[in-house]
């Protein structure tokens, strides 16, 4: 797999000192799961200066209006302090609000695998592992990469599409290609086609919503920023349009459910 370098800084404080201590994973690169690439910093940047040509104008915009919410990992935390970062660049602490892992709606697993009602395995994952091209295509990533096909590798060929790294030789385009598109069908196949969709994406516009109402009037809603998975946004977007209309705007919420690296 390529060799990535997890070059960006991740400190961690407790108490009121400024004393920190300084994460180094003793890895290849520095890298653990999940840590962000030196690439990010410049992609958050460039999403900050987004944000601020679409919302600057705005008479409430600003830092008091933004309430920050962050997954309790690691990426997710230093995406969201990077973003914030940037957006308000004389600020020097912020404070970000959370949730326990299991009790997030946000907090997705890398790939839904079971029903969340049953447990029962999906059947469209089956389904996929039976078609003839997904099975040529497993064949053909064995012979090449000297690797049995597994649905987590698809992250680690978009990290490297996304960072400019390079694949080992061995992996062609084309293969890297094939296998971009059957990852991304193996790790959305339960948020396109299961109930869990609909569990998932009702917890989440709940609690998108909920600060929004309480400190703005149940007749108001806010503005969502929404940079987590595209499916599950989609989804608490159809939940929002199909309920009472609503006055716009309110403040913006970002969620930071980055990804690695954030591209």
């Amino acid at each position: 797999m390529p060799q990535f370098q997890c070059d960006l800084p991740f400190s961690i404080g407790t108490g009121r000192s400024r004393h920190r201590l300084q994460k180094h994973y003793l890895t290849a690169g520095n890298c653990g799961t999940g840590s962000l690439l030196g690439q990010a910093e410049r992609q958050f940047q460039q999403l900050a200066e987004a944000l601020n040509r679409s919302y600057g104008e705005l008479s409430w915009w600003g830092e008091e209006a933004t309430r920050l919410y962050s997954c309790d990992n690691e990426r997710n935390l230093g995406s969201l302090d990077l973003l914030s970062s940037f957006l308000f660049p004389r600020s020097l602490q912020a404070t970000v609000n959370t949730m326990p892992p299991k009790e997030d709606p946000f907090q997705l697993p890398g790939r839904i695998a079971t029903s969340p009602c049953d447990g029962s395995v999906l059947p469209t994952l089956k389904e996929i592992r039976a078609e003839r091209p997904f099975r040529d295509f497993a064949a053909r990533w064995k012979s090449q990469a000297n690797v049995t096909w597994n649905h987590m590798l698809y992250d680690c060929v978009l990290s490297a599409r996304c960072a400019g790294v390079r694949l080992p030789e061995s992996i062609s385009e084309e293969l890297a290609d094939e296998a971009l598109a059957w990852g991304f069908r193996q790790q959305l196949a339960a948020v396109f086609h299961s109930n869990w969709t609909t569990w998932a994406a009702s917890k989440a516009h709940h609690d998108l919503h909920a600060p929004c109402a309480s400190s703005l009037g149940s007749d108001l809603a806010g503005l969502c920023h929404c940079s987590g998975s595209g499916a599950l946004c989609q989804r608490i977007g159809a939940l929002r349009a199909n309920g009472p209309r609503r006055k716009a705007l309110g403040p913006l919420k970002l969620r930071s459910q980055g990804t690695v690296p954030m591209a």
